[in-house]
């Protein structure tokens, strides 16, 4: 009966490799909503959301440097211990 109409079943993808990267993108969104930028969010208006999103981004850009730093760091401090995790005494 729909389909006479014209109308297609849209509720699954038609390339299902499509749904892989959906799910990825909606639980960074997610993330960045939730995590970041509260809920719920308090800006009222599209300016001001605009402006709470920016500074949501921000914050998890820098919240992600910061913790790429700190892996790094505890990387080359493992490779210094001997893979150990422990620090050789002096």
């Amino acid at each position: 009966m729909l389909k006479e109409g014209g109308t297609f079943d849209g509720t699954s993808p038609r390339k299902p490799a499509e749904l892989k990267r959906r799910a990825q993108t909606e639980g960074r969104i997610g993330v960045q909503k939730n995590g970041f930028l509260g809920a719920p969010m308090r800006a009222g208006g599209f300016e001001h959301r605009e402006r709470a999103v920016m500074w949501g981004v921000l914050t998890h850009n820098l919240w992600v440097l910061a913790w790429m730093r700190v892996a790094k760091a505890e990387k080359k401090a493992k490779s210094r211990d001997g893979g150990s995790g422990l620090r050789k005494a002096a």
